[in-house]
């Protein structure tokens, strides 16, 4: 800008690598028919065919309850995409007499970060009934409550909280690769430099240092569509982070004068 004030201003962006390798989500349309010898007896006789094991259903398995009461994986409409992290930063030096200000700022921002989401947690708004939670559904205590099967065939030995989660007929229900994930970093720093005379005397001060980190764990990004608590969660002790830094720095060269030793002058060291 003039001859004593500087500004310089930076911007970057880059994106994060995909690596969830798709979801492997084949439930009733993939299946091994295992065939196991008794030890004795040939496993099969190859002109009788191959025979199926018991229980085996050949896919594709079209029931809906196929997979209930198991862990299940799903992909959504932003599973992977790449995510995205921005960089930005602004830096301002005046100088004013012997004296040097600088302020600068730095942001970091990344968003659709690569995660996994459980989209069956319990809903926050639940959490309140506390220990009626882990009772059977068809205890005394869940009947008192009012609180009912959430279908027909919903096994009685079931919980509570199982009866109570967005999709009751799945233990965990994880959207895999979904880029929920976000993250964020702010920093201010403000310094001032002092010269003296013909000595050199960096005196650096950092009067005010402020970075808020606040990452969200992966995966907890608000689902608005299932109302979970995906979004309401944080892992205690990277919630929030606020650090406030203060150091002085004071620093003087060395001049080290001619010598003579033995007859022979010594040069000056700076």
């Amino acid at each position: 800008m003039t001859s004593k004030t500087v500004i310089r201003g930076g911007y970057a962006i880059y994106y994060q690598g995909i690596s969830s390798g798709g979801c492997g989500c084949r439930y009733g349309f993939a299946g091994s028919n295992d065939l196991v010898s008794d030890g004795r007896n040939a496993i099969l006789n190859w002109d009788n065919g191959v025979p199926l094991a018991p229980g085996y259903r050949p896919p594709p398995i079209i029931d809906p309850s196929y997979v209930n009461f198991q862990t299940v994986a799903t992909q959504s409409k932003t599973s992977d995409q790449a995510g995205r992290i921005q960089n930005f930063s602004l830096d301002i030096q005046h100088e004013f007499k012997n004296f040097l200000f600088d302020l600068s700022y730095q942001q970091n921002r990344g968003s659709r970060l690569n995660s996994s989401s459980d989209l069956n947690q319990l809903p926050v708004s639940q959490l309140l009934k506390g220990s009626l939670l882990g009772k059977r559904i068809d205890s005394p205590e869940a009947v008192a409550a009012g609180i009912k099967a959430p279908f027909a065939a919903f096994p009685a030995s079931q919980t509570v909280a199982q009866a109570l989660r967005n999709y009751p007929q799945y233990l965990g229900l994880y959207a895999l690769g979904a880029a929920y994930a976000r993250s964020w970093y702010d920093a201010l720093q403000f310094k001032v430099e002092r010269r003296f005379g013909s000595y050199q005397t960096a005196g650096q001060l950092h009067l005010v240092q402020e970075p808020w980190l606040r990452p969200l764990p992966a995966g907890l990004q608000p689902d608005r569509r299932s109302g979970n608590s995906a979004g309401l969660q944080r892992s205690p002790g990277i919630e929030e982070l606020q650090q406030h830094g203060y150091s002085a720095c004071l620093q003087y060269p060395q001049h080290l004068r001619p010598a003579v030793r033995q007859g022979k002058e010594v040069p000056e060291v700076r």
